[in-house]
């Protein structure tokens, strides 16, 4: 659910402007932004660890 949830997330920067993730003009959104997906990340990467479930870095 949370990998569905961010690919939405993720796909609304195509329809709006306002909510990509990178916005070159504001800094700190887009950091704050960053800083959800590389939190996003890591509760995928260790639920499939605990599952024992391997999963490419890049795709």
């Amino acid at each position: 659910e949370l990998s569905k949830q961010f690919h939405n997330y993720w796909s609304l920067g195509n329809i709006d402007y306002k909510k990509k993730i990178v916005i070159s003009n504001n800094k700190e959104l887009t950091n704050a932004r960053l800083y959800l997906i590389n939190n996003i990340q890591i509760i995928l990467k260790d639920g499939l660890d605990i599952l024992k479930i391997e999963a490419p870095e890049e795709m």
